[in-house]
């Protein structure tokens, strides 16, 4: 399972080791080429780009991109949530993770229909309805691409739609991966009690 590039990297796993991968469930992948938003195309503007990025990219600017681009509803922006990204971008190495993901998503070749119609194992596609950062269009194009995958578009959700509707989510992944008979995960850390309680 994974969310925007871990979806594509999912895919990519599922295609290097069908001997491994069973299934895989993809939220909002970033497998095609999209705009960027304007934050985007700032931090990967030739020389001063990575500058921009690594070095005057301020809290603020988190907390507007999360408000605009990554929730549909902003109030999933809270303090909390603020914090927990901040903390993860500025720990070691986490700012140029951060830009070699941007670099990833909106830069590099993307999955090609003839490999994502190499896909074997079933494929779970999950996308929110007001998706800013990867649009639903992508998401029904994948969707056709890959043989026998099916779509289930998560309603009121942006690009972090397993944060603003996770039992929505569960909904349908759970199912998804019912067969595998898989025995439940040790507890992850995660954002926090922010995430327990969606907003009416």
């Amino acid at each position: 399972m994974g969310h925007s590039l871990g979806g594509a990297i999912a895919l990519e796993m599922a295609l290097a080791r069908p001997d491994r991968i069973a299934r895989a469930c993809v939220i909002s992948a970033a497998v095609y080429r999209v705009e960027p938003p304007l934050e985007g195309k700032l931090a990967l503007m030739p020389l001063v780009g990575p500058l921009l990025f690594k070095r005057l990219y301020g809290k603020r600017d988190l907390l507007r991109v999360l408000r605009t681009v990554f929730f549909r509803d902003p109030r999933f922006a809270t303090d909390e949530t603020l914090d927990y990204f901040w903390d993860r971008l500025n720990r070691a190495g986490g700012r140029d993770a951060a830009y070699a993901t941007l670099e990833s998503i909106y830069l590099q070749e993307p999955l090609t229909t003839e490999r994502l119609a190499a896909l074997r194992c079933p494929v779970l596609v999950l996308w929110g309805d007001e998706d800013r950062a990867q649009p639903l269009a992508s998401g029904r194009r994948l969707a056709r691409e890959i043989p026998g995958a099916e779509l289930r578009v998560i309603a009121a959700a942006g690009h972090l739609s397993q944060l603003e509707r996770p039992r929505e989510v569960l909904r349908h992944a759970l199912p998804f991966f019912a067969p595998l008979a898989i025995a439940p995960a040790a507890h992850a850390p995660a954002p926090g009690k922010a995430f327990e309680k969606e907003p009416a």
